[in-house]
């Protein structure tokens, strides 16, 4: 086993392609439907059919709000479909990623970004499945099993236990 002081880097690259947004989405997302998730939707469907009430000419506003709701809540219904629509017409889609892991912490690089988490940074490690979810704040990356030596996610897992 390695211990801090020892010089470790791991690299490796991947296609961020529909195969891995699909992943990421299952493996760091909750896909139980609540009422809580719903509403903005019914705020917007409510307040267009407030909107459609009042006595005034022009009812585009009101059917726009209508449809906010509507277009919102099948967001939310087909949750995972909706996201990798949205990362495949992304401009990183089908981009290479390139990872390195080392002693500063885990950086990501590719055509448009450039991240390094440091491993102070990390609060917590959750094992899914698949592969690792690494917690900085709010905000989580996925890193899966498929492109992870075995080496690579015991590092990682070492780092996190000597930096908490």
């Amino acid at each position: 086993m390695l211990n801090e002081k020892e010089y470790y880097h791991y690299q490796t690259a991947f296609v961020l392609d529909k195969t891995h947004f699909s992943e990421c989405f299952d493996q760091s997302s909750d896909p139980t439907l609540t009422l809580k998730k719903f509403y903005k939707a019914i705020f917007l469907f409510v307040a267009g059919l407030i909107l459609l009430t009042i006595d005034h000419d022009n009812h585009y506003i009101s059917f726009f709000v209508l449809l906010l709701g509507v277009l919102d809540a099948l967001s939310v219904r087909y949750q995972k479909p909706w996201w990798l629509m949205r990362q495949m017409i992304s401009k990183s889609a089908n981009g290479t990623i390139t990872l390195v892991i080392d002693q500063q912490g885990i950086m990501t690089e590719s055509t448009y970004v450039n991240h390094l988490i440091k491993w102070q940074d990390i609060n917590e490690l959750k094992e899914t499945e698949l592969g690792l979810l690494v917690w900085v704040g709010e905000q989580s990356s996925y890193l899966s099993n498929s492109y992870l030596a075995d080496h690579a996610r015991e590092y990682i897992m070492t780092q996190i236990e000597l930096n908490q």
